[in-house]
């Protein structure tokens, strides 16, 4: 009878840390799934700094650019008028 009590025992913790187990390895899977959210989610964030960064970049030079034709443009017609 004691050792039917003691297998019974055994037996309930066996069950327990195998419950335990489990759980921890659902919630390990959670963690990794939560953790990759994350880091898809810097990487996105990333990504559009990156792209608004470049676009803030080329809409100066494309400015400076223009800036510059409009000043060539200006000489142009400065020595245009000196000509006459």
């Amino acid at each position: 009878m004691q050792t039917e009590r003691q297998e019974n025992d055994l037996y309930n913790e066996m069950y327990e840390e195998h419950g335990k187990l489990l759980e921890q390895r659902e919630k390990e899977k959670q963690d990794s799934i939560k953790q990759k959210i994350l880091q898809d989610k810097a990487s996105r964030d990333q990504q559009l700094r990156d792209e608004t960064r470049r676009r803030k970049i080329d809409q100066k030079e494309n400015m400076n650019l223009e800036k510059d034709q409009l000043n060539r443009f200006r000489q142009e017609m400065e020595s245009e008028k000196a000509m006459q």
